[in-house]
């Protein structure tokens, strides 16, 4: 076994004065700033993304009659420049969430109970149960990836029957 390795004494001795400063100035930064602050910042990423999701997902709007409703049951903390937009439709609540660069997709039946998958895993789950082998779903797991409004608008696009079968089978 690896000897332990210490911390060195300087550490020890700045850590307590740090943490209590750091204790203090998010106390006073929640209580003067953060109540209004934090929501205000949510609010305006929200809106970014769901213009860039109207501008890059037309047919959302334009062909399956959708709106965009409240994200406020989002269960994760709103931290950095974390985004989050629900887009509803007939069929499906297609949630977008975007932080730090990178979005991810979410589908869910407008059914209670809203059971939530990723978009990807959805698609795959689908072609499983419309009898499908696991070694052509693996062998053509590249096709339902996404990395792009592009991406998502396509997938969305092509494959709604197929989304559409699998939430009324579930």
């Amino acid at each position: 076994m690896p000897p332990v390795k210490r911390e060195p004494t300087w550490i020890g001795i700045i850590r307590p004065p740090l943490l209590a400063i750091g204790f203090v100035l998010s106390t006073i930064y929640a209580g003067l700033f953060g109540w209004w602050l934090d929501r205000r910042l949510w609010r305006r990423g929200d809106e970014r993304l769901a213009n860039e999701i109207t501008q890059n997902r037309p047919f959302l709007f334009s062909e399956k009659q959708g709106r965009i409703v409240s994200s406020d049951d989002y269960p994760v903390p709103r931290a950095f420049d974390l985004a989050v937009v629900t887009v509803s439709t007939q069929d499906f609540l297609i949630r977008s969430i975007r932080v730090r660069g990178e979005f991810n997709v979410r589908v869910a039946s407008t059914k209670p109970p809203h059971r939530c998958e990723d978009l990807s895993a959805a698609l795959e789950n689908a072609e499983l149960r419309e009898g499908a082998t696991l070694n052509g779903v693996v062998a053509t797991r590249s096709s339902r990836a996404y990395s792009s409004f592009a991406d998502v608008e396509r997938l969305l696009r092509t494959r709604w029957p197929v989304l559409q079968n699998y939430w009324i089978k579930w």
